[in-house]
C-alpha cells in the first residue's frame, strides 16, 4: 500500500499520525498501529496493533484489518 493512503485513510478515520524517519504511529484513544516505509519505496506493509486491553501486539495485519481488529 502506498503510504500517502495509509496515513491518509487512517486520518480519514479519526487516527493521530506521528513520522519519525520512516516508522509511523497512528494513535486514536488506547490504540495504536505501527508500521514502517519499505526501504527505498514509499509503500508500506505489515501494520502492527496493539492496545491497552491484548497482552501483546499483533503483527502482520494489513491495514484494513488493523483498523477494525
Amino acid at each position: 500500500m502506498k503510504l500517502i493512503n495509509a496515513i491518509n485513510k487512517l486520518k480519514k478515520n479519526g487516527w493521530e499520525i506521528q513520522d519519525s524517519k520512516g516508522s509511523y504511529i497512528a494513535s486514536k484513544e488506547d490504540v495504536t498501529i505501527r508500521f514502517f516505509v519499505n526501504h527505498g519505496s514509499d509503500n508500506c506493509s505489515s501494520f502492527a496493533y496493539d492496545s491497552d486491553l491484548q497482552c501483546a501486539p499483533t503483527y502482520g495485519l494489513s491495514l484494513k484489518k488493523a483498523m477494525s481488529y
